[in-house]
């Protein structure tokens, strides 16, 4: 970029006029001097950008780094009379999009290296907001940070349909082969999005209880934030319990591919049950000796290669039936039957629940 007067690519500017390109970084200026609040998202901006921002709105030399530092922890904090937060969103299914944050009571500003749907959700939110709301800041940073600690949910929910139809699977007995590296795979989107939630919702609790005396907040914004402390509590206990989650169903699917080893076992030892008899009794008649070399005739193989063997086969199903029947040993899973969902009374409302 040359001319930082003409109009800035990846900036994006949103106010009560609504959301558009910046078409000059003096029109900051310009704003600033009128009293209209705005926002303005830059989406991996340069460092020549942030500079001319920061110095058109007399931003602090730190906070100008502050906007520039990458891979920093989560963070709520209050510093020279504005607020600054770390926070992150989903980018997609997998990666998390940092994004930091000034707001200064006159503007908010908002820097991210990676997309980050969430942004355009909360600018497509403000601009369906009423006239007089457009110009309520402490409200449009409740929208921005809601709406990223909102882009977890929904993939905190398919990570626990997912966990909970791997783990139904397992309980059934139908282990598939990659079961083992999907759980695992869940674990790995779950722990950055933990370790991304929790500094920023204890920063939160220490900073809420007195939010009015923020800059740039008055008396109103507590409703805003005390929501967005309980929203930021939710989701992070549901990360939590997903985690949680994934522990029972590592163990689950461990039992059952314990269970289906077991059940290979025991076929595999009826089958050397069953055989090891017409081993030693074929060993036996196999060995050079003279004596049984010079056995002949139909009686003698009638007698030793017929009924013999038979009697064996029928000593080792006897055998195994007394397995079966008195010592418990099973060749197959037993059967489980469906399970009945009978509809419970509502003891209060004598409403029917299923």
């Amino acid at each position: 970029m040359t001319d930082l007067d003409a109009d800035v690519p990846g900036a994006e500017l949103v106010d009560a006029a609504g959301s558009g390109p910046l078409t000059g970084v003096d029109d900051l200026a310009r704003r600033v001097e009128a009293g209209e609040f705005f926002w303005l998202d830059l989406a991996a901006p340069s460092p020549a950008l942030v500079a001319k921002v920061a110095d058109t709105l007399q931003l602090t030399e730190d906070l100008g780094q502050y906007l520039l530092s990458r891979e920093q922890r989560s963070e709520f904090d209050v510093s020279h009379g504005q607020i600054r937060v770390i926070a992150y969103g989903m980018q997609d299914e997998q990666k998390l999009a940092e994004v930091h944050v000034v707001y200064t009571g006159s503007c908010l500003i908002t820097r991210h290296d990676t997309s980050c749907p969430a942004l355009g959700e909360a600018r497509d939110r403000y601009q369906q907001l009423r006239d007089r709301d457009q110009g309520d800041a402490p409200l449009v940073l409740f929208m921005v940070l809601d709406a990223l600690a909102a882009s977890f949910q929904s993939v905190l929910g398919r990570l626990d349909s997912a966990l909970d139809e791997l783990e139904a699977n397992a309980l059934g007995g139908v282990v598939g082969s990659d079961d083992f590296q999907r759980i695992l795979h869940i674990r790995r989107v779950l722990t950055p999005i933990i370790r991304a939630v929790g500094p920023y919702r204890s920063d939160l609790v220490g900073v809420l209880g007195a939010i009015h005396r923020l800059p740039g907040m008055g008396a109103g914004a507590q409703e805003y934030f005390d929501s967005h402390r309980n929203h930021v509590a939710a989701i992070h206990e549901y990360a939590n319990d997903c985690r949680d989650e994934t522990r029972d169903a590592l163990q689950t699917y461990s039992s059952a591919t314990a269970d289906q080893q077991g059940w290979v076992i025991n076929w595999l030892t009826v089958v050397a049950a069953i055989f090891l008899p017409l081993t030693v009794v074929t060993s036996y008649f196999g060995m050079n000796f003279s004596v049984i070399t010079g056995l002949h005739g139909w009686p003698v193989f009638i007698e030793l290669g017929v009924v013999l063997p038979v009697l064996l086969v029928i000593a080792s199903v006897v055998l195994l039936r007394d397995l079966m029947h008195r010592r418990g040993v099973r060749l197959l899973p037993p059967t489980r039957p469906p399970l009945a969902i009978h509809p419970v009374r509502t003891a209060d409302r004598g409403e029917v629940d299923t």
